[in-house]
């Protein structure tokens, strides 16, 4: 799916301190009474039940619908609107039933935990579902603010990971002479610089929350759907168990390692020695791609492509280097850690540093053609398969 002509992608945002009780009167702007489904899972029950009463006692026809072992629930026919109460998860099966009904949504974020709320998509696998934006996102701050460690820790590493796009973007400026929305590009950028400013103090949940919106709606204008840190993210996530948010931190934390290592030598004009049937295959076994559906639409990097990029990576390979030289990747890494209420001990337990750098190595392949790509073009990971 490509995302370049998406319209109608601005949505309302509403803060506040026990804002839930007045769910009926935010959302009679966009559906004025009717049955209406209230989405939700395990861990945002109670705050369902809450907006569920509330609007009940408004006159909506309120069904519940719990999502179980992430599945897609029944909902009737006849519902005419979805509300999506809970943790991006939640965000996304909501945008599936509604697609599926044919019908709008809007959502209650219960965590910071990534910038899915605001994309107008659904990431299925390597394929994207567009579903549209929510008409409101209601943001109660008070709850917001009780988020656990993980899903704070899982939001970050959402942030974390656009200093791999934002680098990649200018990569693609620079190698692919392609060009961006300018005021999106601006608009990821100057928020992440904001929030890493004031990231140490009180209340960097709820300036967490807002500027992962932000973050999706500037991805939506750069038209950013296969990210380097997004496709090793998603390929970490489903052969670990850990959250998106979690495998993003790790793969971009990977992925500006090996930019920094590759960038710092020269590389020779070598052709492609890689063998992509056999990375593929390997992907497709661990259900992260469906291999004809990939193959069928891949683009082959003709010669005279792969000389001339390598030929602009050696003139500008110092001037790419000094945009990554100057992050303190170990005071990142260790502010993450210590998002969590254990200070990242479960670590321990999570996949060896061998296993990470394996799907590294595969999941290259997928990244759009920014500079992790044509790494793996380079053959650079090929003795680590």
């Amino acid at each position: 799916m490509q995302i370049d002509n998406i319209k109608n992608t601005s949505f309302e945002e509403i803060y506040g301190v026990d804002i839930l009780i007045k769910t009926a009167d935010y959302l009679s702007k966009y559906f004025d009474k009717g049955n209406i489904s209230v989405v939700y899972d395990k861990y945002s029950i109670d705050v369902a039940d809450v907006v569920s009463q509330t609007l009940a006692r408004e006159g909506y026809l309120v069904t519940q619908l719990e999502i179980k072992n992430g599945e897609l629930p029944n909902a009737k026919e006849c519902e005419r609107y979805f509300l999506g109460v809970g943790n991006s998860d939640v965000s996304e099966i909501t945008k599936l039933l509604a697609l599926k009904n044919g019908v709008k949504f809007s959502l209650i974020p219960t965590c910071p935990d990534s910038e899915i709320y605001a994309l107008p998509y659904v990431r299925l696998g390597y394929d994207a579902l567009f579903t549209g934006v929510a008409d409101l996102i209601i943001i109660d701050e008070k709850l917001i603010e009780k988020a656990k460690g993980r899903d704070v820790a899982s939001g970050y590493g959402r942030v974390f990971s656009q200093l791999v796009s934002i680098f990649d973007v200018d990569y693609r400026k620079l190698i692919h002479a392609r060009e961006y929305d300018e005021k999106s590009y601006d608009l990821l950028t100057e928020e992440i610089k904001k929030f890493e400013t004031k990231k140490v103090d009180d209340g960097i949940k709820l300036r967490l929350m807002r500027l992962l919106l932000s973050i999706g709606k500037a991805k939506t204008g750069l038209n950013l759907l296969h990210e380097s840190a997004d496709e090793v993210a998603r390929v970490i996530q489903k052969t670990t168990g850990c959250t998106y948010g979690e495998g993003s931190f790790i793969a971009a934390y990977m992925i500006l390692n090996v930019y920094k290592i590759y960038l710092a030598r020269e590389s020779g004009d070598t052709l492609i020695p890689e063998d992509i049937v056999r990375t593929v295959k390997t992907l497709e076994k661990m259900k992260a791609v469906n291999y004809n559906k990939y193959m069928s639409g891949l683009t082959v990097m003709h010669a005279d492509d792969y000389l001339k990029e390598t030929f602009i990576i050696n003139e500008y390979r110092r001037e790419l280097y000094d945009k990554l030289d100057g992050m303190d990747l170990q005071a990142i890494v260790r502010f993450w850690r210590r998002l969590y209420d254990d200070a990242g001990f479960w670590l321990k337990k999570f996949a060896s540093g061998e296993e990470l750098v394996y799907i590294l190595s595969l999941s290259a392949e997928l990244a759009d053609d920014g500079l992790l790509k044509y790494v793996k073009r380079t053959g650079f990971f090929e003795r680590l398969i």
